[in-house]
């Protein structure tokens, strides 16, 4: 009696173990109901075998594996159209960047740590980063935060992964990280270029890394002036640059 109770209990864990497994895995979708069709269709399961309807029990219970390919089909189809969403919101929006994204992305910020999710952002400088970061959603457009708020709350993205961002307001990547991902590149990056990193923990607790300074714990004030010093020696410099020869010749020789 005891060994019947124990598997029986052992088989409850596993199917629940699976079921949530995959009502997990279909909530990343929040742009349709998938979670509410596969606990439909667990509840059939059981009122049919409750019921004693044979039959129909049988049915869903050997077609199980033919509902679960129409699942995953479904939910692939979503994420095409999620994608195709985007994009198209991102064409329709304004296409000029907006002038003070840092605001933009502080709002992401929040409003990830509020749906209990991680923010990550690479701001790209004056040097480009094309050759050292490896994106999985390759994109061109400008910033703007209906359409960054659209990307976060679908199943497209990855939380531990960074969005990719110039710093003149133009996104450039989605999941994107370096092609050798690890602790030490991301260091050598900050070192080596002109980028910078900020990140906000699902507490809206913000971190500033920039060659080897790191601020950890800052609010959203902090943070936000941090980041527009940055942005100012980074506008400074791009000035600088663009300054024509003759002009700096001309600088130079004149006292």
């Amino acid at each position: 009696m005891m060994y019947n109770y124990i598997t029986t209990l052992i088989e409850i864990i596993f199917f629940v173990c699976i079921a949530f497994a995959i009502i997990t895995l279909l909530a990343k979708d929040k742009r349709c109901n998938m979670v509410g069709y596969f606990v439909l269709y667990l509840f059939a399961l059981i009122i049919t075998h409750e019921c004693a309807l044979l039959s129909i029990h049988y049915f869903l219970y050997w077609m199980s594996p033919c509902f679960a390919f129409l699942f995953m089909l479904f939910q692939q189809e979503q994420l095409q159209k999620n994608f195709v969403t985007i994009t198209h919101t991102s064409h329709d929006i304004a296409l000029q960047p907006t002038a003070d994204f840092i605001t933009i992305l502080l709002q992401i910020g929040l409003h990830n740590s509020l749906n209990n999710k991680k923010s990550f952002f690479i701001i790209e400088g004056n040097q480009d980063l094309s050759l050292l970061i490896d994106t999985h959603v390759p994109l061109q457009i400008p910033l703007q935060k209906k359409v960054i708020e659209c990307i976060c709350d679908s199943a497209l993205y990855n939380q531990d992964l960074a969005i990719w961002i110039q710093y003149t307001g133009i996104i450039k990547g989605i999941n994107s990280q370096l092609i050798q991902n690890n602790t030490m590149q991301y260091d050598r990056l900050l070192n080596k270029t002109d980028c910078f990193i900020i990140y906000c923990n699902e507490k809206s607790a913000w971190t500033f890394k920039h060659r080897n300074i790191m601020y950890e714990q800052l609010n959203t004030a902090q943070i936000q002036k941090l980041c527009k010093q940055k942005m100012e020696s980074l506008v400074q410099q791009r000035s600088f640059l663009h300054v024509p020869r003759n002009t700096q010749n001309s600088q130079t020789t004149n006292p």
